[in-house]
């Protein structure tokens, strides 16, 4: 049986009321988002990805921008050599159903903090389920706040990798990915 957010929501409201406590209110607040990527970083790897997608969106539902970027960074993008294809399932369940604007955003600012070395990696990877118009769109959104010769690089590989066979996720991780 799939985890979804209205089961995230039962358990964490049963869970507040059977001890009176707030912890929903708590882990929903953008301004623990520190706190909160401190103490989730310890669990990407003992759950399945798909379910930790799910819990995430769940966490972060109506945080802005800003705060979603900060708890990436910390949570999931400062060691992303460490686990780096959970991480960018992750991630890509995410951003998946975002507008090109705060996907392009997000790039942008997580992009600051990774080494030159991993950059475009990352980006390739966090980008390879995208079609090919979003992939544009996205990179439009991104201007000139990073390299034209970066862009036309990112562009040119994913439409020949957008042809070739991709593997396969996880029926689960994929519809992970397209909750809103």
């Amino acid at each position: 049986m799939s985890l979804n957010l209205e089961k995230i929501e039962s358990v964490i409201n049963n869970m507040d009321q059977k001890y009176d406590a707030n912890f929903g209110d708590w882990i929903r607040n953008e301004e623990n988002c520190k706190i909160i990527a401190y103490h989730l970083k310890k669990y990407v790897h003992l759950y399945p990805t798909h379910d930790f997608v799910v819990v995430l969106k769940w966490v972060v539902k109506d945080w802005t921008l800003r705060s979603i970027i900060i708890l990436s960074k910390m949570m999931l993008i400062s060691e992303i050599e460490s686990e780096f294809e959970t991480k960018i399932d992750i991630l890509q369940g995410l951003i998946h159903t975002w507008h090109p604007a705060f996907v392009a955003e997000f790039i942008i600012s997580t992009c600051k903090i990774l080494d030159e070395s991993i950059k475009t990696t990352y980006i390739r990877n966090i980008i390879e389920n995208f079609t090919t118009d979003r992939v544009q769109n996205i990179l439009k959104e991104i201007g000139d706040k990073m390299g034209s010769d970066f862009k036309e690089s990112i562009l040119c590989e994913h439409t020949t990798n957008s042809q070739k066979p991709k593997k396969q996720k996880k029926k689960q991780l994929i519809d992970a990915f397209n909750i809103i």
